[in-house]
């Protein structure tokens, strides 16, 4: 009967040591990394605009961008695209002919605006915390995940276009 046990101890003693192979690799990395941070964003934290005033919102042809700060960090990189442009693969983030615009802000902000947008327009946003000990220290982007991420991904669209003031002038010239 003993030898049974052993034989089976034997044969499992693997099994029980995997977890401890498998959790050598990247993390070592990682946990030199920035922690990362997130948008503040209703599909996240479950409050919306205008129950939250700080959760990511349109307003006319602009977003306003609000992030959970990161003490110590050098500041924050921030990108954005549209929509369709990037929501079927993390990886069309990394073709620059699909980003509008890529920035920086300082380290004592947690929020941006961004203007001038197209009206009715459907944007993708990333963020991620850069390091004072520089690249390889930033943290991983929050905002890269397609649509099946949908908890990992900051989107927003620009309301519609008002109506100008020409257009809801009466035409005189057919009087």
């Amino acid at each position: 009967m003993r030898s049974i046990y052993r034989r089976l101890l034997l044969l499992f003693m693997p099994l029980l040591a995997a977890p401890s192979f498998i959790a050598c690799g990247d993390d070592d990395a990682d946990a030199a990394k920035e922690p990362a941070t997130v948008f503040r964003i209703g599909e996240i934290t479950g409050r919306f605009f205008p129950t939250d005033s700080l959760e990511v919102h349109a307003q006319g042809n602009s977003i306003y961008l609000h992030w959970f700060g990161v003490s110590g960090c050098a500041g924050y990189e921030i990108m954005y695209a549209i929509r369709d442009s990037v929501s079927t693969d993390e990886t069309k983030w990394m073709i620059p002919e699909n980003i509008i615009d890529r920035f920086i802000v300082g380290p004592e902000k947690a929020d941006t605006l961004i203007q001038n947008l197209r009206y009715d327009t459907n944007y993708s946003f990333a963020i991620r915390v850069l390091s004072v000990q520089g690249e390889q220290y930033h943290s991983n982007w929050f905002g890269l995940g397609s649509n099946r991420q949908w908890a990992d991904i900051c989107q927003r669209t620009t309301e519609e276009q008002p109506d100008t003031i020409e257009a809801s002038l009466p035409d005189l010239d057919n009087n």
